[in-house]
């Protein structure tokens, strides 16, 4: 992630947005049969679905606040680990807002919610 500018479409779009398919038809994001687990853990859709999840976080609670929640999450824990609960904690204090029914919609439920 580039933190401290703000990107344009370019490619993070094609990732967010969807590709094309065998037919040519743009496919989107998170259609058809996937198996989750270890085996398919750096496979495409899961990069894919990761890629949607932070735009929309972003359009949800604003550039100033994402790139500002980005910057602290980096500087906190640089040289050390995170987990997931961390990031959203760390985008709550920089947004101000309580989000914890958009990282289960984004994170933990099966379905992927639909783009903002």
């Amino acid at each position: 992630m580039a933190v401290g500018r703000t990107p344009g479409q370019g490619d993070a779009g094609k990732a967010v947005h969807g590709r094309r398919g065998r037919t040519g038809q743009q496919e989107p994001l998170g259609t058809g049969h996937f198996q989750s687990g270890r085996d398919n853990l750096f496979a495409e859709p899961v990069y894919r679905r990761g890629a949607a999840a932070l735009h929309a976080l972003r359009v949800r609670i604003g550039d100033a606040a994402f790139f500002a929640g980005a910057n602290e999450w980096l500087d906190r824990y640089r040289n050390s680990s995170a987990t997931t609960g961390d990031f959203e904690a760390v985008m709550e204090e920089a947004s101000g807002q309580q989000l914890d029914a958009f990282f289960n919609d984004w994170l933990r439920e099966g379905d992927r919610p639909a783009m903002p």
